[in-house]
């Protein structure tokens, strides 16, 4: 049963002028089929617990799925799937852009279920893309973000395919699942200044499966590190791969970097288009 489904030395691009367009692009792949072990798969008490559950499963709007799970959490608080339940509101609460309650509803399903990959990684994602621009409390954020994501990364590397999903679905859910895990670990290095970091793991990222927002992000790191030839190749993937917010910023990038002389120039804040 599844459940759920630095600066560049060449170009002088500094960090700061990088992030903010970075994180305009969303850092979370598309919702992850997930799939429990045998022994973490819950059983319904009663009909009206999995009707209920059902219900917020089916839910298509966010504000309807959020408010459909605190009523199943309110109406069956001991049941085994409000881990579940959790996660689809973190899945609303990111739709709705409420990061403050995705965190929230996360360390709540943390504590149901330490090793759910959704939460481990949306908990990573969430506190890394929205850091304060400095002062003590973003060092903080960021040590917290890297745990959550090296939890992640441990929970699918060790991860068991459980008898009831078929081979190949699983490896399709595993390889996205480490892509997305090194994507926010990319991320997370870009956001410390580690641009060595962050291009190993953009490179993990896209070849686990080729995305425009991590080509564009690996572009970016390269073009930091000073690697300008290896940046216009990555940028032409993020172009070719969309969507059109990322292929906007990647082919103004790609103008950039084109344009430039062989030494040379610094680069001006981006905005978005």
């Amino acid at each position: 049963m599844a459940i759920l489904s630095g600066y560049s030395r060449q170009s002088a691009l500094p960090l700061a002028a990088v992030l903010s367009l970075l994180l305009l692009c969303g850092t979370a792949r598309a919702q992850l089929t997930f799939f429990p072990s045998d022994s973490n798969i819950p059983e319904a008490q009663s009909k009206d617990e999995l009707d209920a559950y059902g219900l917020v499963y089916e839910s298509k709007d966010p504000k309807g799925t959020i408010s459909l799970g605190e009523k199943f959490l309110k109406d069956f608080p001991n049941s085994g799937f409000r881990a579940y339940v959790l996660v689809h509101e973190m899945y609303a609460y990111e739709a709705l852009d409420n990061r403050e309650a995705l965190i929230e509803a996360g360390k709540k399903a943390l504590v149901l279920y330490p090793r759910c990959h959704d939460v481990l990684l949306m908990l990573a994602n969430a506190i890394a893309a929205h850091l304060p621009p400095e002062g003590p409390d973003r060092k903080k954020l960021l040590v917290e973000a890297k745990s959550y994501a090296v939890q992640d990364r441990g929970q699918l590397e060790t991860l068991v395919r459980s008898a009831a999903v078929p081979r190949t679905q699983f490896r399709e859910y595993r390889r996205e699942a480490m892509a997305a895990n090194a994507g926010v670990l990319g991320l997370i290095a870009l956001q410390e200044g580690d641009t060595d970091t962050a291009v190993a793991e953009y490179e993990k990222a896209t070849a686990f499966s080729p995305r425009g927002v991590d080509y564009y992000r690996l572009g970016t790191a390269y073009q930091m590190r000073g690697q300008n030839e290896k940046a216009i190749r990555s940028l032409q993937q993020a172009v070719a791969l969309g969507p059109d917010l990322i292929s906007s910023l990647a082919q103004k990038r790609l103008r950039d970097l084109q344009g430039r002389t062989p030494q040379g120039v610094s680069t001006p804040a981006e905005t978005s288009p």
